[in-house]
C-alpha cells in the first residue's frame, strides 16, 4: 500500500534521450548525440554541423580523424572535457562491429547507438570519450 502513495523515480537524462531514439525515426548518430549534450548541457553549438547527405556523413564516419577533429571541437565549445573513463551520461566514438566509428552515449557498461526506432547497445572501448556533466542551476 505504502509503494502505491511513493512517486516513480524521476528518470534521468540518459533514460529520456534512449527512450526517444526508441520512438523515432533514424537520424544521424552524430547529430543525435549533439542534441543529447546541448539538452544535458542547456547550450546550443552554434554554429552546429552540417551533414551534406549520407555519402558526406558516411565519409566522415570513416575517418577517424576526421570525425574525432569534428567531435572533439564541438564538445569543448560545449564545455565537455575529454575523459579516458566514461561514466553513465558522457558521450564518445565507438567502434561497433558491423557498423564502423559511431557517436554513442555511455550507458554504464554499454555504450548506445540510435537506430530506426531502436537503440543498439554494445559492449565497447570508445576511441575518444567526453564528460558529459549536467548543468547546475
Amino acid at each position: 500500500m505504502a509503494r502505491l502513495l511513493t512517486a516513480a523515480p524521476v528518470p534521468d537524462a540518459v533514460t529520456v534521450e534512449l527512450r526517444r531514439w526508441a520512438t523515432e525515426p533514424f537520424d544521424w548518430c552524430a547529430l543525435s548525440v549533439l542534441s543529447y549534450v546541448e539538452r544535458v548541457r542547456r547550450r546550443r553549438l552554434r554554429p552546429r554541423p552540417r551533414v551534406a547527405g549520407r555519402i558526406s556523413a558516411a565519409r566522415t564516419a570513416r575517418s577517424a580523424d576526421r570525425f574525432g577533429a569534428i567531435a572533439a571541437d564541438a564538445m569543448k565549445r560545449l564545455g565537455c572535457a575529454p575523459t579516458t573513463a566514461p561514466q553513465r551520461g558522457d558521450v564518445g566514438l565507438v567502434d561497433l562491429p558491423g557498423t564502423g566509428l559511431t557517436a554513442a552515449i555511455c550507458a554504464g557498461r554499454l555504450w548506445a547507438a540510435r537506430g530506426d526506432h531502436v537503440v543498439v547497445f554494445a559492449a565497447a572501448v570508445p576511441v575518444l570519450a567526453w564528460r558529459v556533466r549536467c548543468h547546475r542551476r
